[in-house]
């Protein structure tokens, strides 16, 4: 009989079962493999390209090292179902059979010698990142991916490593997120693409942790800390090179109270033409917001506050994008840097020199 708290076996399952399921052609894959060594087990689950790996404590292991297959689905389920703080488990003839204070209940225990293994990395580099800072990074940059499967290389999130640095970057052709900070790679510069649908994992994994390993091999990429594992395959082909894109001067420029300024969007938003959500902007010694749809009789116009230096000028904007971006600053004030109506528009962290959002213009009719 095994012992185990139930809440850690619940956000266990929760983390190394995150990917069952999702390769529908491997029947194997449905199920989470559990590994009892000692007073530890590990939960695993593998969707093809991306391996989850969870490592808890049992309290009492009178069943020795052992190895099986279980629905997460069906344990996620009783183990939400059940009051008892601690529950215990047996595997045995091919069922699983869990113990509480008012019964049990039995699943079925599948063998789990044909549960695959992912192909290893045969070199890989990497270094150790606050994990806080990378929760953050990959949670924005996500938001900024692509969703078309014919530009595979954009839709996930690049990371690279280069002479102490490390830097992410996300793009979806309309708008672009990056930021970058120091680490303790020294080596020539490694990158890869990280998946979308990946990432949900990898935020699990790692939120509330101290630091997280990342490794960049040559197929896999592989976040690691304390307790988990997150390896999953790196996305194939070259990441544009988006640097090229950055806004290097402007003619305008406005600082402006971020939480106004979000607050004015949303509001001017209600009245923009919901195909488009175009927001037109008037920038000057104070920031004009304005927003249309004729067909439906709308309209709004909102007057901001800033700071402003420059040329005066009126730009299109794609409203949730912009809203995106601003969600994405953690300072109080936001800058907006302009060049003319059909160039990039640079939005700046005030307190974040190294994070730079940029969003594409839209035409003013």
């Amino acid at each position: 009989m095994i012992t185990i708290d139930k809440k850690e076996f619940l956000n266990g399952i929760t983390l190394g079962g995150s990917m069952a399921g999702k390769a529908k052609t491997v029947p194997v894959l449905e199920f989470v493999k559990c590994t009892l060594k000692g007073n530890k087990m590990m939960l695993t689950s593998y969707d093809t390209e991306t391996e989850v790996k969870k490592r808890i404590s049992v309290i009492t292991n009178e069943i020795g090292d052992l190895s099986f297959c279980v629905s997460p689905k069906e344990l996620l389920s009783i183990l939400r179902s059940v009051s008892d703080d601690v529950i215990s488990f047996n595997v045995d003839g091919g069922v699983m059979t869990i113990k509480h204070k008012k019964g049990e209940l039995v699943i079925p225990a599948h063998n789990s010698n044909e549960f695959p293994t992912p192909v290893a990395n045969q070199t890989s580099q990497g270094c150790d990142v606050s994990s806080e800072m990378l929760y953050n990074w990959l949670k924005e940059a996500s938001m900024f991916s692509s969703n078309d499967e014919f530009r595979a290389v954009l839709c996930g999130v690049h990371i690279y490593m280069e002479n102490g640095e490390i830097g992410v970057a996300a793009t979806d052709g309309m708008r672009l997120y990056c930021d970058k900070s120091e680490c303790d790679y020294s080596g020539e510069k490694i990158s890869c693409v990280v998946t979308t649908k990946s990432i949900p994992s990898i935020l699990q994994a790692i939120n509330g942790t101290e630091k997280t390993n990342i490794t960049i091999g040559d197929t896999n990429i592989e976040f690691k800390n304390e307790d988990s594992v997150v390896r999953t395959r790196m996305v194939e082909g070259k990441y544009p090179n988006y640097l090229a894109i950055l806004p290097t001067n402007h003619t305008s420029e406005s600082k402006i109270q971020k939480n106004e300024l979000l607050d004015s969007i949303k509001r001017v938003l209600i009245a923009s033409d919901n195909n488009s959500n175009l927001v037109k902007i008037n920038a000057g010694m104070c920031m004009d917001l304005s927003a249309s749809d004729d067909t439906f009789g709308k309209k709004a116009k909102e007057t901001i506050m800033c700071e402003f230096s420059g040329e005066a000028l009126e730009i299109g904007v794609q409203g949730q994008y912009l809203t995106d971006c601003i969600n994405c600053v953690h300072s109080d004030n936001i800058i907006i840097r302009l060049i003319d109506p059909t160039r990039p528009i640079l939005i700046k962290d005030e307190d974040d020199e190294d994070k730079t959002l940029v969003l594409m213009p839209m035409r003013i009719e």
